[in-house]
């Protein structure tokens, strides 16, 4: 039985996945050059940095994009219309500028608008993870529910790994099928080509379990399936076992691996940890000076957190 007549098999009820973002107060936070962090009112930060930027960036394709994406995070969609139909008439790259423009549209609610602008990146580069499962967020928010669920399974079948589309597609199932349904839909999911993301969350649904021995087959099958230890694999596969308190095997298979362009602090962040847990002190100070070495300030604050730690358990040893 395929996805879809999986799908056709649930109760029919509505849908919709809530992408709004929440704000607390109307600050914007950013970090300076040093990485202090900064606050300003949204409206300054719009008028003064947000929209100029923009303009003066009007046909850099990279840099608009990235301006495009931080506007949305804020919440600036109403203001950046026209920047998105700009994106989308100079990208080479179609399907990153059709997906954010699209993402405009919807929350402006021109959905029309949304599903032509994907369809026609579709029709320029052929179907991709992303174009698919962006139609199905439109298709969504039509009420239009058997071609969302089509266009989000033929997403996954494309790309598998897409955290936003298999994200979606489980709490579906879940909600319909429950727990066994979620577990079959992760099983099905992991047959499609080059699947690796479902391993991960087959084998955090062992770690609940204590069953560390079938997490560690579900991880070694994930591994296989790419060349490289990728940043959303390091990620995920050292948090959860640090959940869990699998700190050694955090050691044993994201530290041979770790790169820190690739990986970065959040990964660095967890290796550090797992070194200082398990005592060996040496290590974590290894890896905290290869961090410093990548200078990004916005890992300041990190940097600064395990700087101290060390500091201290070195202090402490000398007594």
């Amino acid at each position: 039985m395929d996805l879809l007549q999986v799908f056709r098999k649930r109760k029919e009820k509505k849908f919709l996945e809530d992408t709004q973002l929440k704000t607390k107060d109307n600050t914007i936070s950013f970090c300076d050059e040093k990485g202090n962090e900064m606050y300003t009112t949204k409206e300054t930060w719009l008028h003064n940095i947000l929209l100029p930027d923009i303009k003066a960036n009007y046909t850099n394709a990279d840099k608009l994009y990235s301006l495009l994406i931080s506007a949305l995070n804020d919440k600036y969609e109403k203001d950046i219309i026209e920047a998105g139909k700009q994106l989308y008439s100079i990208d080479t790259d179609k399907e990153r500028s059709a997906c954010i423009y699209a993402i405009i549209l919807m929350k402006n609610n021109q959905l029309d608008n949304a599903e032509y602008i994907l369809k026609d990146a579709i029709n320029k580069v052929g179907e991709t993870g992303s174009l698919m499962t962006n139609l199905a967020k439109v298709y969504a928010d039509m009420y239009k529910d058997e071609l969302k669920m089509k266009s989000l399974i033929r997403g996954l079948e494309i790309d598998p790994n897409q955290d936003n589309g298999l994200d979606w597609y489980l709490s579906i199932i879940k909600e319909e099928m429950g727990e066994e349904g979620y577990i079959n839909a992760l099983k099905q999911v992991s047959q499609f080509k080059n699947a690796w993301r479902a391993y991960l969350l087959l084998a955090k649904k062992e770690l609940e379990q204590s069953n560390i021995n079938n997490a560690l087959a579900y991880y070694k099958t994930a591994f296989d399936q790419v060349e490289k230890l990728s940043y959303n694999m390091a990620v995920q596969i050292s948090g959860d076992l640090g959940t869990h308190g699998y700190i050694n095997k955090i050691i044993e298979l994201i530290e041979p691996h770790f790169d820190v362009k690739t990986h970065g602090i959040a990964v660095g962040n967890n290796l550090i940890k797992a070194n200082i847990d398990l005592g060996y002190y040496d290590k974590a100070r290894k890896i905290l000076d290869e961090l410093k070495l990548e200078y990004n300030p916005t890992w300041k604050k990190s940097l600064d957190f395990w700087d101290e730690k060390l500091y201290e358990i070195s202090f402490k040893e000398q007594k």
